[in-house]
């Protein structure tokens, strides 16, 4: 496996590509005031990605696989405006039709903490009358994050039937083009359950992620924080402890968190070490919140203030990443090879 690096200031990105899988999501749009209408696209436990979307077509079989990653897209608390977070979706929506013919990306991701107060019905309307139609046609899965009320995220988001029969948490996985998908409640990972330990060995273990070209898990909280938080330290230890060696174990190529309200990018790390090879844990912040100050640690290769936007590439044999800012300026960008 290689791996590259780069941090420019143009608007370069690497093309890539894919295959389909278990479960996957579809966000329609909000009309009007009213919230906006999950739709799930599964069909005898296949995902199937969007015919066609609303900037262009839909991926071909030979199309790259482009995915769109956000976190903590919540409202500075003291103004409570989510249109910040509508532009910077607006504005990555328009990057990735630039770059890929027109096309929505086949799948955003979203890393928790989509609004303040999750319990608020009223923060939801605000985040969904921001963001307008911009989520029409689109895919989407999203992790739990500290902020997030998980019987209404349930409501924004439609998860595998497994997630609730479970009773803890928001745990599941899916495949869609040679990408598989893990994602993680880190919300309740710092308490090392067995059982979710154990359904993470199941899931990475299992043939739907042995046989992907490319396996990427998707939590809120930062395996490895670029603050100095107390609790995050704690749960981030603890997530090192039970959770990480199989991560690593099994060959997950990308971590993608949240939470603290920057864009980081870590060295590749194995056993809590930089290494040449290794698993590359991104941090992303898409919202308006105050970003944190981001301390001098020998594991980070990259960091930048909020707000930020990720996309990601992959085909079969390259794993790609560019993150921007709210400039549209690229901010960061590596690719591995395998």
């Amino acid at each position: 496996m290689i791996y590259q690096q780069n941090v420019v200031n143009n608007k370069e990105a690497d093309n890539l590509s894919t295959n389909t899988g278990f479960f996957l999501r579809r966000f329609a749009p909000m009309l009007m005031a009213a919230f906006l209408l999950c739709l799930c696209a599964c069909t005898g436990g296949t995902a199937t990605p969007p015919a066609q979307s609303a900037h262009g077509e839909g991926a071909t079989a030979d199309a790259p696989l482009v995915l769109l990653y956000l976190s903590d897209t919540q409202a500075d608390p003291a103004i409570g405006d989510y249109s910040g977070f509508g532009t910077i979706l607006s504005q990555a929506l328009a990057v990735s039709a630039d770059l890929y013919d027109g096309r929505k990306p086949d799948l955003l991701l979203l890393g928790g903490d989509a609004v303040n107060d999750g319990a608020d019905e009223s923060e939801w309307r605000d985040l969904h009358q921001a963001v307008g139609l911009s989520f029409e046609g689109m895919t989407v899965a999203a992790a739990a994050g500290n902020h997030d009320n998980n019987a209404l995220l349930a409501e924004q988001f439609l998860y595998p039937d497994t997630t609730p029969e479970r009773g803890r948490g928001w745990f599941y996985s899916f495949t869609i083009k040679g990408v598989h998908i893990t994602v993680l409640d880190s919300n309740i990972m710092g308490a090392a359950n067995a059982e979710d330990i154990a359904w993470l060995e199941s899931t990475l273990s299992a043939s739907a992620a042995e046989e992907a070209d490319w396996r990427i898990a998707l939590c809120h909280h930062p395996f490895f924080p670029v603050s100095s938080i107390p609790r995050d330290l704690q749960r981030a230890q603890t997530m090192r402890e039970y959770f990480l060696p199989l991560l690593e174990h099994y060959g997950v190529d990308l971590i993608l968190t949240g939470h603290q309200h920057v864009y980081a990018r870590s060295l590749p790390m194995q056993k809590a070490e930089p290494t040449q090879e290794g698993v590359i844990h991104v941090m992303a912040a898409s919202g308006d919140k105050a970003s944190y100050t981001p301390e001098d640690r020998p594991y980070l290769a990259v960091t930048a203030p909020a707000p930020n936007y990720v996309l990601i590439t992959a085909q079969s044999g390259e794993l790609s990443l560019t993150a921007y800012d709210a400039n549209d300026d690229i901010v960061d960008t590596f690719s591995i090879t395998k």
